[in-house]
């Protein structure tokens, strides 16, 4: 799932391949696209991995395995389908800020990529010095306001915060359940949580 900045819609993916959006005010389906089936070779090809809003919620980022397509977010017509992104294994979560693209891939490494170019200024291990396997696969990412922290969060049930300038991880956080999902507070100062329990 992915809310647009202006917190009226909620866009969710699906592994039938299907992009569906949500007025989150009236509760009712606005929006819906599916991915062609001439364009998916493999079943899981089709499903929706992940998606984001650009900050300015003109545009909907979709990625299905490693490939990601940007939408309008209005109309949900392809603007730029297929584009390829540099990751070994497939993309489990990312991240939009002004100027990049965060991608959580499932063999425990971030890449990080601008938005205009597309071209890869890093690709790090998500997790160092990890505590368990469990810290090697992540599910959530969220950059904060100004884009100078990422945050992720990891099946071991701990939170990293890495400074954006660095790169270093500056800060860890413990919760008492499985991450899925983070966001920040427009204030920057607070992240909300969301476990595999339904629990915030």
């Amino acid at each position: 799932f992915a809310a647009s900045p202006n917190g009226q819609y909620i866009a969710g993916g699906s592994m039938d391949g299907y992009i569906r959006v949500w007025d989150l005010f009236s509760g009712k389906l606005v929006r819906s696209t599916h991915q062609e089936e001439t364009e998916c070779t493999e079943h899981e090809e089709c499903w929706v991995d992940a998606l984001a809003y650009a900050p300015d919620g003109s545009k909907l980022y979709c990625v299905r395995d490693t490939l990601m397509d940007e939408l309008d977010a209005r109309t949900l017509s392809s603007i730029a389908p297929g584009i390829r992104l540099p990751c070994g294994d497939y993309v489990y979560c990312m991240a939009v800020c002004s100027q990049h693209f965060a991608f959580g891939c499932v063999d425990g490494t971030i890449t990080i990529m601008d938005r205009g170019t597309y071209a890869v200024l890093c690709k790090m291990d998500a997790h160092k010095n990890p505590v368990n396997i469990l810290e090697r696969s992540f599910n959530a990412l969220t950059f904060s306001p100004d884009a100078s922290y990422l945050v992720s969060a990891c099946d071991g049930r701990s939170i990293f915060m890495r400074n954006m300038h660095s790169g270093e991880v500056t800060n860890r956080g413990f919760s008492s359940v499985y991450g899925h999902a983070l966001s920040f507070h427009p204030d920057g100062k607070r992240v909300a949580f969301g476990g595999w329990n339904g629990g915030v």
